[in-house]
């Protein structure tokens, strides 16, 4: 009787220390989950400030290319509401001309996701709530979310870039213009200058050879006053 009791007492006292132990680990892991939620809590609202504070419009888009969700600077750019734009096809933002083109460029980048920076070459339209148009550049990124593969589309208005690339466009026009037209002036300066020259080396001959002749010719006439004037007629004839 008093080794079952011993028994018992060495059982509970075990039970009792497992269930301790069971209940500070279940709540450790509790802790830590708790913590992990909160963490990944902070780091979702965060994403969502920064998502929606962005400097450049930002429309994320799935597969289907139908707009997910898109932050404040998406409504200023397009003048939706970003409560009207979720469940809209992406190509309500662009202009007729492009829906297209664009459309199977979207296809071929979900069928090779890759990180697509500005500046790539596509010529893209967008088109704003109220119908009017102006010209934007894209970069995607290829995130994997819970809901399958979504594309955060980075949208930027580049009208003013447009009008300085065509300014620059008009001024390297003008500058080939003041060359081509320096280079022609050049040319008839050229042969305007030979010109003059081979029209006055024949003369300035004559000069010199007949101011030889006549200091040849006059030399028992001539004073030394009249070879000097005669000499300075040949050397600036020279």
């Amino acid at each position: 009787a008093r080794s079952t009791i011993e028994a018992a007492l060495a059982g509970c006292a075990l039970a009792v220390v497992f269930l301790v132990c069971s209940g500070w680990l279940v709540r450790r892991d509790i802790r830590e989950r708790q913590r992990a939620d909160e963490a990944l809590r902070k780091s979702q609202l965060m994403f969502q400030r920064l998502f929606d504070n962005a400097p450049d419009a930002i429309v994320q888009v799935d597969r289907g290319g139908r707009i997910v969700r898109a932050n404040r600077q998406a409504e200023h750019l397009f003048g939706w509401d970003p409560r009207e734009l979720p469940g809209k096809p992406v190509d309500k933002l662009l202009s007729e001309r492009v829906r297209a083109r664009h459309a199977s460029h979207l296809a071929a980048y979900f069928a090779a996701p890759r990180t697509r920076t500005m500046d790539s070459g596509l010529e893209l339209s967008g088109r704003r709530k109220d119908g009017t148009e102006f010209p934007l550049d894209i970069m995607l990124s290829p995130p994997e979310t819970d809901e399958g593969p979504q594309a955060p589309a980075v949208v930027r208005d580049i009208t003013e870039r447009r009008a300085a690339d065509e300014k620059i466009r008009r001024l390297n026009l003008d500058l080939q213009l003041q060359n081509a037209r320096l280079e022609i002036a050049n040319k008839e300066l050229e042969s305007f200058s030979y010109s003059v020259s081979h029209d006055l080396r024949a003369p300035l001959r004559h000069i010199d050879g007949f101011a030889s002749l006549l200091s040849k010719h006059a030399a028992a006439t001539l004073d030394e006053k009249g070879h000097r004037f005669l000499a300075v007629i040949s050397e600036s004839a020279r």
